[in-house]
């Protein structure tokens, strides 16, 4: 058996589509600026929205030291939240949609 089973969530994974192509990261990954995951262009630099995986669900959780305004489906988002399929953050000009959300894979 390979470490990747014993490690709980080793195989939890976001897909991202992107004008690009779509690309996998891990669990958990920023959207902000500059230095984030997803780069949203004329957000300051660092993330200002984290998505993660918590006790089996995926979540989204705006930054403490963010002043980029994110709305969760046409709402502020002022803390974590589940995510479910069809949700939409929205994020300066980009908007991230939730196509497939499952105990491991979530697709953007």
């Amino acid at each position: 058996m390979n470490d990747a089973v014993l490690i709980q969530g080793a195989y939890a994974q976001v897909r991202i589509r992107e004008p690009e192509g779509e690309r996998t990261l891990g669990e958990r990954i920023s959207v902000g600026g500059a230095t984030a995951d997803v780069v949203v262009p004329g957000v300051e630099a660092g993330g200002a929205l984290a998505i993660e995986r918590r006790k089996g669900l995926w979540v989204a959780a705006p930054s403490s030291a963010s002043a980029a305004t994110i709305r969760f489906n046409g709402r502020p988002l002022t803390s974590a939240r589940d995510l479910r399929r069809h949700d939409v953050l929205a994020l300066g000009d980009a908007q991230v949609v939730v196509t497939d959300v499952s105990r491991t894979l979530l697709r953007l």
